[in-house]
């Protein structure tokens, strides 16, 4: 299973609009290719962004959609004057290698880089760390791999109903020995300080 993303920036002012046109473009590319894709926005980061996300199971099936909707003359004509409103900030491919659960209304984002000498054994590792992470709490972690982009990094990521049953879920974690000794087992394989947490919010 893979997952394909972009990243957009909404203008200055213009977030109702951009969120307006993505939202009109994800659905006619639902409808047309059956895709899945959603959209999200930020909490506690840009106020501007917008993430448009949908998972794929083949590769052969991503490079269908796109090239399809490269040519769809309908959708590329929605998008004339679209610089106006937001700007393309960059595409992502990843490979899902831990199931990720179902779709939520929230969902925690967490990246890390790995040691690039170690790649194999700290993908293995952060591998464990989302197994324990979805014993302790309950919650689906999955993980995910770039494909494009920066291949140092690694993606944990949940999906929530609600902001509290978010907050709950890293509460379990924070009182748990077993999860708060793989900090130290970390070490030579995860980049000093790399860790960035990410709240996503669901809106269409």
């Amino acid at each position: 299973m893979f997952i394909a993303g972009r990243t957009l920036t909404a203008k200055s002012g213009r977030m109702a609009d951009a969120l307006s046109l993505t939202g009109a473009v994800m659905s006619m590319l639902n409808e047309k290719y059956g895709t899945n894709y959603s959209i999200r926005v930020d909490i506690g980061g840009n106020p501007n962004a917008i993430f448009l996300v949908t998972p794929f199971e083949t590769l052969a099936d991503y490079e269908q959609m796109r090239m399809s909707y490269m040519a769809d003359q309908e959708i590329n004509s929605m998008l004339v004057g679209s610089e106006s409103i937001a700007d393309i900030v960059s595409d992502g491919l990843g490979e899902i290698i831990k199931p990720i659960g179902e779709p939520g209304a929230f969902a925690s984002v967490n990246t890390v880089k790995v040691e690039s000498p170690k790649q194999m054994e700290a993908t293995a590792f952060c591998l464990e760390v989302a197994e324990l992470a979805t014993s302790i709490t309950g919650d689906e972690v999955g993980l995910i791999r770039p494909l494009t982009g920066d291949i140092s990094e690694l993606f944990f990521v949940s999906n929530f109903a609600s902001m509290e049953d978010l907050n709950q879920s890293n509460a379990k974690l924070t009182e748990n020995e077993d999860w708060l000794a793989l900090y130290e087992k970390s070490i030579g394989l995860i980049v000093p300080g790399s860790l960035h947490y990410a709240i996503r919010q669901k809106v269409a």
